[in-house]
């Protein structure tokens, strides 16, 4: 089957979620008294998940158990502000209605904690009725190893060249490669052109 199908990342790519994200984490971060860091550091710590995210904000050579900590922190102060300030990017709901009115499979793959994906997808994205959502999980490994993009291609049994992985990071470009499949970076907030045309 040679079914239109897209796969989208999250953050960056269909919503602005980046000002919820860093008053978040500095809010963890004042609370285990390290430094904060402006919006524009941001940018760049984000697309690897929530850990991944603290390990580069906090300080360098940070005990685990600290990390540990911090993440608790940052899953309960995010779960409560998820979407004060999140919100689509302009144009991403016409975007996505021309795309169910052409036929196109719609699916969602995220670094973000699956709570997290899931709480989003419900909030904004809910009446598009994406076929597959997956955020971060034990059952399947972080951005860019392609086991969910393959895992998704092979539920809606679509050949992985016929995908659009479309995302706006290094990350969702190599996904894209690894999987075998079309990629599209997006550059209206989270990185820059160059970043996502050397990596693919």
């Amino acid at each position: 089957m040679n079914k239109k199908t897209i796969i989208f990342d999250l953050d960056g790519t269909l919503l602005d979620s980046l000002q919820d994200i860093v008053i978040s984490v500095n809010q963890v971060l004042e609370k285990l008294n390290y430094p904060i860091h402006d919006l524009e550091a941001y940018k760049q710590f984000i697309g690897d998940g929530a850990r991944k995210l603290l390990l580069r904000a906090l300080p360098k050579d940070i005990e685990e158990t600290q990390v540990d900590k911090a993440l608790a922190l940052f899953t309960e102060i995010y779960s409560k502000t998820i979407h004060n300030n999140t919100k689509p990017y302009d144009g991403i709901y016409p975007m996505l209605d021309s795309l169910k009115a052409n036929g196109f499979s719609l699916n969602l793959l995220s670094n973000k904690p699956q709570q997290f994906t899931l709480k989003y997808y419900d909030i904004f994205f809910k009446k598009y009725e994406f076929d597959y959502v997956y955020g971060q999980s034990d059952e399947f490994p972080k951005k860019p190893n392609p086991k969910t993009a393959l895992h998704i291609a092979n539920q809606l049994k679509v050949e992985p060249k016929n995908i659009y992985f479309i995302g706006d990071t290094s990350t969702d470009i190599k996904t894209a490669n690894n999987a075998r499949m079309q990629s599209i970076g997006v550059i209206w907030v989270m990185r820059v052109k160059d970043e996502l045309v050397s990596n693919g």
